[in-house]
């Protein structure tokens, strides 16, 4: 399978630097899957799919975002579709870059809207996250 995250290292690093974050909160994994990784972290209940395409892990030292490098991207996008979001932004999704970008966004989402999130049910709290993502996309794309 073709590798999805770590060909755009270079671009994916630079958004986690963007917004603060430490960069080795980022981490791509390989053949490993992210419940497979979060079960080898000694935290198997974090994960339960095993075909998760990326996570924010929350933690007292910090953020984490775990990306599959091994995702399939038709599978990851099927969430993504679901959420009422116009076509022209779904279809920007098929450039490999723009579809790593995003996802990373997306999980970055969770970390810095964490205080948005706390009473909402998990679909508002996906679809916000991907709205999110959407406006940083435009924001990052056009620079």
């Amino acid at each position: 399978m073709t590798a999805i995250f770590s060909p755009f290292w270079t671009q994916l690093e630079a958004l986690v630097a963007e917004f603060g974050l430490p960069i080795d909160a980022l981490v791509i994994l390989g053949n490993q899957s992210i419940r497979e990784y979060c079960s080898q972290i000694g935290f198997p209940e974090l994960e339960t799919s095993n075909t998760r395409a990326a996570k924010c892990i929350k933690s007292v030292s910090g953020p984490m975002f775990l990306l599959w490098d091994h995702t399939d991207p038709v599978d990851a996008m099927v969430p993504i579709c679901g959420r009422g979001f116009p076509r022209e932004d779904i279809e920007k999704l098929d450039d490999p870059a723009v579809f790593a970008m995003h996802l990373l966004l997306h999980e970055i989402a969770h970390y810095l809207r964490l205080d948005l999130h706390q009473d909402l049910p998990t679909g508002e709290i996906e679809r916000d996250c991907d709205a999110w993502a959407f406006e940083q996309l435009k924001r990052f794309r056009s620079a």
